[in-house]
Formats: structure tokens, C-alpha cells, sequence
């Protein structure tokens, strides 16, 4: 398990996509707002099973690259995969899906049981081959606080370019028991070069805190591929709290292009 993320504390609201979609995608960093551990506590017999999570699936876990930071006492985990499908009506396309999940474990006791989970999914998963979801019991996240974002992107080989674009992102983002999400934002956008060597430009902001859980949603029909340039990509933040506590900042993003 890696033990480098990249992190740093970030506050306030941003509307242009050069102040917002960029800082959470082109640098595609994971943005933490440090609280206290007590702020996420919670009884610890209301753990997160997280169903509708991309750690719901075995598969998922064993392929992640997964990457460890620990910040003023709060314990991050994130895991990473790209799985690559190749379309049987054009050769020269792939499908792409790019998840990120993100753990956030209050204290080191709960960042224990997080690491000790993360290696009997990986056990059960070579022991499944079919794949599979982990064990309730076995997948216990305590007092952990869950972040889940996937791109579903598709890539066009024209002449001696790649070119890309977004198709599909699905957020999702889960509290225990207590714990009090008061907003949430998915952003997303596109600033490259298209085939004819035109500018391909889009950028959209959805506030999802009362939407479906996970929430889905699909690019305009009118952004075109885009050969790689500034930015493509998404992110989605959460301001949580616990009863009486201040609200913190969490964020997760994907950067296509890096």
C-alpha cells in the first residue's frame, strides 16, 4: 500500500471552471479539510456497509491502486483503477472506465480496521475468481466517512492522435449514522483540441445534495472528442458534519488526461 497522497486544505466556493473544475481535475488533488477525529465519531455499531459502492465489488478492490495518507490524525485511503474494453463495431475505440474511491477514517483504531478489511477483500477476492461483493461482516467500516466517483469515457484513434471523451459520471458519497452531509457538487468539463483543430470547451455544476445517492448523470450531446490537452475530468465535493460541529470539506477527483 502506498503511503503518498497527494493533499492539502482547501476552503471556500469556486463558479469559473479555471478556479473549480481545474484545481479538482487538471491537478487531480484530493482535497481535505482536517477536523478534529471527534468530529466524524460515531457509534461504532452503525457501520457502512456501502451497497451502492465501488467497494462493493471484489474485483474492484483487488485491481485498485491504493494510496495512504495520514493527516493531523485523520487517516486517508483511496483507491484507484482504469479497466480498458475494446468496442467489437469500430477497432480503433476503447471504453475506459476510471474509478476513485476514497476511505476517511477518523482515528487510527478505525484506520486499523480499515487496512485489516481491505486485506480480507483482497484474500476473498483471489479465493472468488468469479468476483463478488465482501462480507458484510468483513467489510466493516466503523466510523468512516465514503467517497465514490467513475468516469465511463470512450477513446478514438484518428491518424496519429488519440482522442477522448466523457460519457457517463456517477458520484457517490456516504455518512454513518450521525454524521450530517450538508451539501455536495459534482463538477465536471472538457478544454482540448478537437479533430478539425478546433477548441472543444464545456464545463457543467450539479448540486446533488438531495439527489439520488449514487447519482448519475451523462455529458451534453454536443461536446465533441477531444485530443488530450488542458483538462478533462470531473470532482465531486462534500461538506459533512457531525451534530453541533462545523462543516469540513471533503473532495475527490479524476483527471483524464494525467
Amino acid at each position: 500500500m502506498k503511503n503518498e497522497l497527494n493533499c492539502k486544505s482547501k476552503g471556500g466556493r469556486h463558479l469559473k471552471i479555471s478556479k473549480k473544475i481545474s484545481a479538482l481535475i487538471l491537478a487531480c488533488v484530493l482535497v481535505i479539510g482536517v477536523c478534529p477525529s471527534s468530529a466524524l465519531a460515531t457509534d461504532s455499531h452503525n457501520s457502512i456497509y456501502l451497497e451502492n459502492s465501488l467497494l462493493n465489488d471484489l474485483n474492484f478492490i483487488a485491481k485498485a491502486d491504493i494510496t495512504k495518507k495520514v493527516i493531523d490524525g485523520t487517516y486517508v485511503y483511496e483507491f484507484e483503477n482504469k479497466d480498458k474494453t475494446t468496442t467489437m463495431n469500430r477497432s480503433n475505440e476503447q471504453n475506459i472506465t476510471s474509478s476513485v474511491a476514497q476511505i476517511i477514517a477518523p482515528s487510527e483504531e478505525e484506520a486499523a480496521k480499515v487496512e485489516q478489511n481491505i486485506q480480507r477483500a483482497r484474500q476473498q477476492s483471489l479465493m472468488r475468481s468469479g468476483g463478488g461483493s465482501p462480507s458484510k461482516y468483513e467489510w466493516f467500516l466503523g466510523n468512516s466517512l465514503y467517497l465514490g466517483l467513475r468516469i465511463d469515457y470512450t477513446t478514438q484513434v484518428v491518424g496519429q492522435y488519440t482522442f477522448y471523451r466523457m460519457n457517463n459520471i456517477t458520484a457517490t458519497r456516504t455518512v454513518n449514522s450521525g454524521t450530517i452531509i450538508s451539501s455536495a457538487a459534482l463538477n465536471f468539463g472538457v478544454q482540448g483540441v478537437g479533430e478539425n483543430q478546433s477548441d472543444v470547451y464545456g464545463e457543467e455544476h450539479y448540486n446533488i445534495t438531495y439527489s439520488g445517492n449514487p447519482y448519475s448523470t451523462t455529458t451534453p450531446s454536443s461536446w465533441a472528442y477531444a485530443r488530450q490537452g488542458d483538462m478533462m475530468g470531473a470532482g465531486l465535493e462534500v461538506y459533512a458534519r457531525r451534530p453541533g460541529g462545523s462543516n469540513t470539506l471533503y473532495s475527490v477527483a479524476i483527471s483524464i488526461f494525467n
